[in-house]
């Protein structure tokens, strides 16, 4: 068990999360007001020395640049223990003190090694389900590019083809889907009647006598077989 008042970064960000802000961002405001402060007093100083007659203009610019220069090094290493200062006793956090942020309340720090466990299971789990989600994006995307091939073939036969339908009807030719529609149709109706005559036929005696007359036709041909095989046995020859 963790102690209640331990935190899970050091102070700096912790004192960040709080703030909105880095606290090297207090240092470094202080910083650059105190340098746009002395910058300022600098140029005010110069003006009012060229305005004294008498005084050298470039020379007392040379001058100040001087001081300038040593003052910015006096300046800088005074800032750096003033920066220390701040950060080593005004933005410390004594290690005792018990801070929760607003948005920490009701929060669980104390994890145990079954809840990483648990944690890392549903990590898992979540991770799997993106790869699965990402291989489900590539095939689609596969299939995309397939499709989209096709369609370019399509349309490539299709333009290629356009100018059988031109013809057709600059010559004023049916289309061939309702010519070959229209015979289909013909030949189902002409099967429809042969049909229905046969079984008139059939029920007529016009049949019967059809197939009578088919009968005595196989009779006389037997007949006439029959009798050329016998004058080819009695035949000169023999």
């Amino acid at each position: 068990m963790l102690p209640p008042n331990w935190r899970v970064y050091d102070d700096m960000e912790f004192l960040a999360e709080h703030f909105g802000f880095l606290p090297v961002h207090v240092s470094d405001a202080i910083y650059d007001a105190c340098n746009a402060v002395v910058y300022l007093a600098i140029e005010g100083l110069e003006q009012y020395l060229v305005s004294i007659n008498g005084m050298n203009p470039k020379q007392l610019h040379d001058e100040l640049g001087n001081f300038e220069q040593k003052l910015e090094s006096v300046m800088d290493s005074s800032f750096n223990i003033f920066e220390q200062y701040l950060f080593d006793n005004v933005l410390k956090l004594p290690k005792d003190i018990d801070i929760t942020l607003d948005h920490h309340k009701d929060l669980k720090f104390d994890y145990t090694a079954e809840d990483e466990a648990l944690l890392d299971l549903e990590l898992e789990k979540a991770r799997r389900a993106v790869m699965a989600q990402e291989a489900l994006q590539y095939n689609l995307e596969v299939e995309i590019d397939r499709l989209d091939k096709q369609i370019q073939t399509v349309d490539e036969y299709k333009n290629s083809l356009a100018f059988l339908t031109k013809i057709a009807r600059e010559q004023k030719v049916f289309p061939t889907k309702d010519t070959m529609q229209l015979v289909a149709e013909q030949l189902l109706r002409l099967q429809e009647l042969i049909t229905e005559n046969v079984q008139i036929a059939k029920s007529d005696r016009t049949w019967k006598n059809l197939q009578r007359a088919d009968d005595r036709m196989a009779y006389l041909q037997r007949a006439v077989q029959k009798q050329l095989d016998t004058l080819r046995q009695v035949s000169p020859s023999h």
